[in-house]
């Protein structure tokens, strides 16, 4: 295909033979654009897979009699340029249970393709030396910055990666705990306070 697109314009196509005086070639190409034309189909734009591209060469015989001949062949495009994988940092607080679990779509910044359609890309996410998946989890003892590789491919098995950072923040970070103590006044003549103990004397 050609950059970016899912098609491809192709030439050297041309017919090795019959082109000359006294001849008319037509050719037809279904998908192609466009889809017929004569004398040589090179140029056109061809789909992503097979086109039958068929030639038809007409001509009269030296008795004045209109002859014909076809011939026929397959062009193959093929996809073979990489998906492009957008990734997109995240923050993430962990549960009271000390664990965060992050999905795909936390991720995946708008991955796309040059011929598959973004829902039939397969996206999948994981850790640095983990099988990838649809979610990757984290506990108390990941807290901070974390690698996540994103993996975008698309159905012609063409792949490629990005990465993301998961920042990983305890489950209290950010919380005030205050504590509204009484204050005790006193005067300040503490000469005034007087305290008594009474004791029965006998």
């Amino acid at each position: 295909t050609n950059v970016d697109q899912c098609s491809a314009i192709v030439t050297g196509i041309t017919p090795l033979q019959g082109l000359g005086c006294n001849t008319n070639i037509t050719w037809t190409a279904p998908g192609a654009v466009p889809e017929s034309g004569t004398n040589d189909a090179s140029g056109s734009l061809f789909p992503l897979g097979e086109t039958t591209v068929k030639y038809t060469l007409e001509y009269t015989d030296e008795f004045g009699v209109i002859q014909m001949s076809e011939c026929e062949f397959i062009v193959t495009v093929e996809d073979n340029e990489k998906p492009n994988a957008v990734c997109k940092d995240l923050e993430v607080r962990l549960d009271e249970n000390g664990m965060a679990i992050v999905n795909v779509a936390d991720l995946d910044g708008g991955s796309n393709d040059n011929c598959t359609a973004e829902g039939d890309l397969d996206i999948q996410i994981a850790k640095p030396g983990e099988a990838f998946g649809d979610s990757v989890s984290f506990d108390c003892f990941e807290e901070g910055q974390q690698t996540v590789i994103l993996r975008v491919i698309d159905e012609a098995m063409n792949e490629r990666r990005c990465l993301a950072l998961v920042t990983v923040s305890d489950y209290f970070e950010g919380f005030v705990v205050s504590l509204d103590v009484p204050e005790l006044c006193l005067p300040n003549n503490n000469e005034d306070i007087n305290i008594y103990s009474s004791q029965n004397v006998n």
